[in-house]
């Protein structure tokens, strides 16, 4: 094994001196068979990471990273590359959401597989940290009837897992979870844990949870509102909504809003705080794959030249470069 380490490392060095992708088709092959059977832990790192970043860019099915990542999961003990995995896993089922349609047939297969081994992972974990890690993964991806079904027993308690208490916080969360796939009797759901839980933490996640709700009008709704606000009255309240007003199963929604996004810029450059700036130009322009959307984008960057203030010009860009590599997986995938 050690040679296998020494080889790969090597091949590793040398791609990455050719500015190519560090791991080629005979090294992913390789790796595929041996992965978890490399003593050294930063190594199964190094190497987690490298296939990775060939999934993200187009050069190997981002399907067979998830395959990959879960297969090492199913041996792997170290603290350090299990977190590694469960964020690799998140980001590339969030990638693959973004990419449908043409990702749609092979997330279907694989959403429920993530499910169901992430929650048994959650119920299986010895300590509490490896616990909250997979429950947390499990949350973070779930999407699936079945899986949604797995939430709703959580929140009632016909499911649960040893060690994790359903605390306010975790409800919120599996509420929030509900919302953006709009859950049958989600409405009355909120209604109830908001007499439950009045805190100023439950008043922020019953706005989280109101904004992920996946219908036009609602997302216009937020929109205005953040534009113009009423109820939004703190920065607290706004970024509560801006985190779930647009999650990667929304990205079709989001697209239709993005004009009315865009065309909102110079006006809050010259008005909005900036700490509000940061998160609505962050956190609202996340891609959506589409050459609409990066066309769109392109097109205010040209057309409010000196009227965006440094923060918003900085996000937008990035935002817009994002799109564009996002919309080149697209072509790589449908190829």
């Amino acid at each position: 094994m050690d040679s296998i380490i020494q080889s790969a490392a090597a091949q590793m060095d040398a791609q990455k001196q050719k500015k190519g992708n560090a791991i080629d088709a005979e090294l992913e092959a390789l790796l595929s068979e041996h992965l978890g059977d490399i003593a050294d832990p930063l190594s199964r790192s190094m190497f987690l990471a490298g296939l990775s970043d060939k999934a993200m860019t187009g050069d190997m099915p981002i399907a067979d990273f998830i395959r990959q990542a879960l297969k090492l999961a199913e041996t792997e003990e170290n603290i350090i590359v299990l977190e590694q995995i469960a964020v690799s896993l998140v980001g590339a089922v969030d990638m693959m959401q973004r990419l449908r349609p043409e990702t749609e047939t092979e997330l279907s297969l694989l959403l429920g597989e993530i499910e169901q081994f992430t929650l048994a992972q959650a119920q299986s974990a010895q300590t509490p940290d490896l616990q909250q890690l997979w429950l947390n993964t499990f949350l973070d991806v779930v999407a699936s009837e079945d899986g949604l079904l797995s939430v709703m027993a959580l929140l009632n308690g016909e499911t649960i897992v040893d060690g994790i208490e359903i605390s306010p916080e975790l409800r919120w969360k599996l509420l929030i979870v509900l919302s953006r796939q709009d859950a049958e009797g989600i409405d009355d759901l909120l209604a109830a844990e908001i007499e439950r839980d009045p805190s100023d933490f439950g008043q922020r996640s019953l706005l989280s949870a109101r904004a992920a709700k996946p219908t036009l009008a609602n997302k216009e709704q937020w929109v205005d509102e953040l534009q113009s606000p009423e109820i939004l009255t703190s920065l607290a309240k706004q970024r509560a909504v801006i985190a779930e007003l647009f999650p990667a199963t929304q990205t079709d929604l989001q697209l239709k809003v993005l004009p009315k996004l865009l065309s909102s810029l110079p006006e809050m450059s010259r008005e909005a705080d900036a700490y509000f700036l940061t998160s609505y130009t962050r956190d609202l322009f996340t891609p959506m794959c589409q050459l609409e959307s990066s066309a769109l984008m392109q097109t205010a960057l040209d057309e409010f030249q000196g009227q965006l203030n440094p923060t918003v010009l900085r996000f937008l860009r990035e935002a817009h470069q994002a799109d564009v590599e996002c919309q080149l997986l697209r072509v790589k995938v449908n190829h």
